[in-house]
């Protein structure tokens, strides 16, 4: 008995099928692009070396601050699919001030020679300061102990939330005070912007806090504040 044979018309219905298929198959590939991947992830980081100086003639004592660390971030360029086309996303992720180390040293003070030679303390309460550096940028952020968040003074604005590393040491005739935390760090919010590169944000930082020294037997106490001083970023992608 001889095999059956398909008849010309499911022939000619199971053929217009294939070429339905291919061409279905050709035009999805124009309608659907698919968005190449991103750029491999670049771990940066921007170093900072802020300094400031504070005299306090009434205690006979200029005060000396150097906040020294690191900004870590990471950079991507990703490929995006919005509105059916191609579209460049560029991104600043997490933003970190990592660890900052801020050192505090003396000099003694007189009217005839200004700040001289090598001075000591009695006590000191010192506070270093953390946010965007323009009154415009008001970033969020989180912070690792011992910074905290809080709505504080700002040298240049009105009150402004902020991260705040604060402590207090008295120690008689101390040479210099450094505060540092391997847990510290203030982590800004992830900036990105879409077919343009991001305008790199500027971080602010000031010190403030009171001097102690005795003078006579008496503790006498005097506040200091610096001026706002900024770290900007310099992400390349």
């Amino acid at each position: 008995m001889l095999a059956s044979q398909p008849s010309p018309t499911s022939w000619i219905i199971c053929r217009f099928a294939a070429e339905a298929a291919t061409i279905a198959g050709v035009g999805a590939s124009f309608l659907v692009p698919t968005a190449p991947p991103a750029s491999a992830p670049g771990a940066q980081s921007d170093s900072f070396s802020l300094s400031w100086s504070s005299t306090i003639p009434s205690l006979g004592t200029c005060v000396y601050f150097a906040l020294t660390g690191k900004v870590t971030y990471t950079t991507v360029k990703q490929s995006i699919l919005w509105s059916g086309a191609t579209h460049i996303k560029y991104v600043i992720s997490q933003p970190t001030v990592a660890k900052p180390n801020l050192v505090v040293t003396y000099k003694n003070y007189s009217s005839y020679s200004g700040c001289y030679s090598a001075g000591t303390a009695d006590g000191l309460t010192v506070a270093q300061h953390w946010t965007g550096y323009s009154c415009n940028l008001n970033p969020s952020f989180s912070v690792g102990v011992p910074f905290s968040v809080g709505v504080g003074f700002w040298p240049t604005c009105s009150d402004r939330n902020q991260a705040t590393f604060k402590s207090t040491y008295s120690v008689k005739n101390m040479k210099s005070f450094t505060q540092s935390r391997d847990t510290s760090y203030v982590r800004f919010n992830t900036v990105s912007d879409i077919d343009a590169k991001p305008t790199a944000p500027c971080y602010g930082a000031f010190i403030n806090g009171a001097l102690v020294q005795d003078l006579g037997g008496d503790a006498v106490e005097k506040t200091f504040s610096t001026s706002a001083k900024k770290v900007c970023l310099t992400p390349t992608w």
